[in-house]
């Protein structure tokens, strides 16, 4: 008996959560349907720009054009789809043929997301790690997987970094240097949270040496790179946090050369296409952070090969190590920020230029808030690099120190909420020298008052600049005022002001220049969601002396802002109210 009684109570239990799964079924597929079909939000901007000059050659183009956009679609309240696109007026030179000599302007690029998902497709950056796929656009697709709930999470990425450029041009004109079309992919697996992680990195770009026409003129040859990465993280309850990262990296400079074999890591050749010009470096990051009793201290030592580089990275700065440490404190309820950091870096790791070049980098840097209304910042930055050389007949001829030294402080002062003043004071100091360099030195100085007067909507700024450079010998000293307003009309649709500024510039106490500048703008709101804006700048800089420069520069930019959003049933009801009224 008690057994059947097992069964029927197992059934009973098992009918129930069966029942409750079928209810939160029903229950969220109600929901689901219930969500607006789609939504739409975005925003579509028109800038054009007039320009010329007298008394010097354009520094740009006499007239400039380019369209932006952005959509996000929603669907069902679950589907997120962002799209992005560019278009300039390098277009225009794509109808006689140069756009088969530069790397595309024109862009566009959707990011679909879903909960944990997000597809990206077109003109995308992702960002894998700073020693492998970091901030390259490329055109193809991606795809983002980060479960809220999982332990796992990766991301992938495919797609052409860039296009094939030949050598030369149309009519003399050439856009962009040649290239090699280059095509690339990466991929990336997380596991674990925020707090304990592990990630994987794979990396792999090669150029298609067929992509155009071998010329021994180019400075450019075919390439090809693979890297491996290993990043993690841990973190001790509140307090100890360690994390790092490796990267080994495979680079060929030049895929004209035969492939060969390596006799010492046989593996890589399973793996790699060596050649006689292959380069295997690594890049090493070990920091650890702890927190004690208030204090934030710090240690971190990084390590990058010579030789080491991405096709993905923008920019990497090789052959460097660094061992720093910090310290961070916060007092009086955090109204005093304290944080101090030393550091050595050196170069030349392979040993195989002439000179070492060491490096002591130190800085501090304080936030003040004890004031009411008052908040203060300062900051100091020095950096000394000694090069030592190697062999001692070197010596006489490149030992050398260099020092730089950097202090800025700012001081903020606000009051009052109907006639709102504001108090501004910054300053900056920088000094590099050394035994055999010359040196320089430069001030900054640059005060300001704001009044603003809410009620009458207009306000005024008081300002000055103060700035010397030593250099070489030399003394130049640019000093003199700004004086604007602005203000707004029609129930503040229209926003309009105006700055004027005069300077002096003196070198070696004569003075060459009296430069005059005034700025103007107009922003109106035509509807909440269009925006005109026109604005003006003229620049006269005009020569005291024969030998000094003269000229007039003359900017006209006039830029058309259109936001939206919709949905399929405030479109829906639009249209049934057109269809009732006629």
């Amino acid at each position: 008996m008690l057994k059947y009684l097992a069964i029927i109570s197992s059934l009973l239990i098992h009918c129930s959560i069966f029942s409750q799964d079928v209810e939160q079924v029903v229950s969220n597929a109600k929901n689901f349907f219930k969500q607006d079909p789609f939504t739409l939000q975005g925003g579509i901007g028109a800038n054009m720009v007039f320009y010329d000059a007298k008394g010097i050659a354009n520094r740009r183009d006499p007239f400039y054009w380019a369209l932006n956009g952005n959509l996000n679609i929603t669907i069902l309240g679950k589907i997120s789809c962002p799209l992005t696109f560019t278009l300039t007026q390098q277009d225009k030179n794509f109808t006689n043929g140069l756009d088969k000599f530069s790397q595309p302007f024109n862009q566009f690029g959707i990011s679909p997301k879903y909960k944990w998902l997000t597809v990206h497709a077109g003109y995308r950056t992702m960002e894998f790690s700073e020693h492998s796929l970091s901030g390259s656009l490329f055109l193809g697709g991606g795809v983002e997987i980060a479960p809220t709930k999982g332990l796992f999470s990766g991301s992938a990425a495919f797609g052409r970094f860039l296009k094939a450029i030949p050598k030369g041009g149309v009519q003399g004109v050439s856009v962009s240097l040649p290239a090699y079309e280059r095509w690339g992919g990466a991929a990336k697996l997380k596991f674990g949270k925020e707090r304990n992680n592990v990630e994987l990195i794979y990396f792999r770009a090669a150029d298609n040496k067929n992509s155009i026409p071998f010329d021994t003129a180019n400075a450019i040859l075919p390439a090809e790179n693979q890297i491996f990465g290993l990043k993690f993280v841990k973190i001790f309850g509140d307090k100890l946090t360690f994390q790092g990262a490796y990267h080994y990296s495979m680079l060929s400079t030049n895929t004209y050369l035969p492939v060969t074999k390596i006799e010492r890591f046989t593996y890589i050749n399973k793996i790699f296409s060596p050649r006689a010009n292959s380069r295997f470096n690594s890049s090493y990051l070990f920091q650890v952070d702890y927190d004690l009793k208030g204090y934030r201290i710090g240690a971190k030592f990084k390590r990058v090969d010579p030789d080491y580089a991405s096709l993905g990275a923008v920019f990497i700065t090789n052959d460097v190590q660094e061992i720093s440490g910090s310290l961070g404190k916060q007092l009086l309820k955090n109204k005093l920020n304290l944080n101090v950091s030393v550091g050595v870096q050196q170069n030349n790791l392979d040993r195989k230029q002439i000179a070492t070049q060491r490096r002591v980098a130190s800085s501090a840097s304080a936030n003040i808030s004890l004031i009411k209304n008052t908040n203060i910042n300062l900051s100091y930055n020095n950096f000394s690099t000694d090069v030592v050389a190697i062999q001692d007949v070197f010596y006489d001829s490149i030992r050398l120190t260099q020092v730089n030294e950097t202090g800025t402080a700012s001081i903020n002062y606000s009051i009052g909420k109907e006639v709102k003043q504001t108090i501004n004071l910054n300053t900056t100091y920088q000094e590099s020298g050394g035994n055999k360099q010359a040196s320089t030195a430069v001030f900054m100085l640059n005060p300001s008052y704001n009044l603003q007067l809410t009620k009458q909507n207009i306000g005024f700024t008081v300002a000055g600049s103060f700035n010397t450079n030593a250099f070489s010998g030399n003394h130049t000293v640019n000093f003199g005022p700004t004086v604007g307003v602005n203000t707004t009309f029609f129930k503040k649709k229209c926003k309009v002001g105006s700055n004027f500024s005069y300077q002096n510039s003196t070198t070696n106490d004569v003075l060459s220049n009296r430069n005059y500048a005034i700025a103007s703008f107009i922003n109106y709101s035509i509807t909440k969601s269009q925006v005109l804006k026109i604005s003006h700048a003229f620049v006269h800089k005009k020569a005291v002396v024969a030998s000094a420069q003269d000229f007039i520069e003359n900017r006209l930019t006039i830029a058309y802002n259109y936001s939206f959003g919709t949905s399929y049933r405030k479109l829906k009801t639009r249209f049934s109210r057109t269809e009732i009224d006629e």
